[in-house]
């Protein structure tokens, strides 16, 4: 799909996941399961509090997160990145006077040793000016309800497994050892 995209074949790219789908084939978290261009302005919370940043740019869509990319970097803002998992109360907006849009919000991904509290929560908005909408839209939920359905699978079975104490696991059958001494 890299390669349908890299040469303006965004149709041909479309064709092969709709196939990927028929066909339930599971990318795997290293493989794109699309990409997708949209030609968008973006409004995204950024920065210092209140901060907003508008810029036409790229959306890379793929089955972990989706990455938007600005055409022109605006001060030090070139990129983004949206873990799926992060992405919570999405909308998909139909105004009558406005372009069709897809607002939400996303959590920060804090490394283990940081306060929570020095990261915010930011607000974005994808607005769809030269159309796309109606083949983002759906990839968009659909790769969100997976990404989801997967973690929860995946916390399930994490749950469901049974745990040994480590320190009986590794103890030596003592029992065993004196009746052969």
């Amino acid at each position: 799909m890299l390669a349908y995209h890299r040469h303006g074949l965004l149709e041909d790219a479309l064709i092969m996941f709709h196939q990927m789908q028929r066909t339930d084939a599971q990318p795997d978290h290293f493989t794109f399961a699309s990409i997708l261009s949209a030609c968008a302005n973006w409004r995204l919370g950024f920065g210092a509090p209140g901060g907003k940043v508008y810029t036409k740019g790229t959306i890379y869509l793929s089955n972990v997160r989706m990455v938007f990319v600005a055409n022109k970097p605006v001060g030090a803002f070139v990129a983004f990145d949206l873990p799926l998992l992060y992405i919570h109360d999405e909308k998909f907006n139909q105004p009558i006077f406005f372009c069709n849009n897809i607002s939400g919000k996303v959590d920060p991904v804090v490394p283990e040793d940081a306060n929570r509290a020095l990261f915010s929560t930011h607000s974005f908005k994808i607005i769809f000016k030269e159309g796309g909408c109606g083949t983002f839209v759906p990839l968009f939920f659909n790769l969100i309800r997976s990404a989801r359905q997967y973690h929860q699978m995946s916390v399930s079975a994490a749950d469901a497994t049974p745990r040994a104490d480590p320190l009986q696991v590794g103890q030596p059958p003592v029992d065993e050892m004196m009746r052969c001494a």
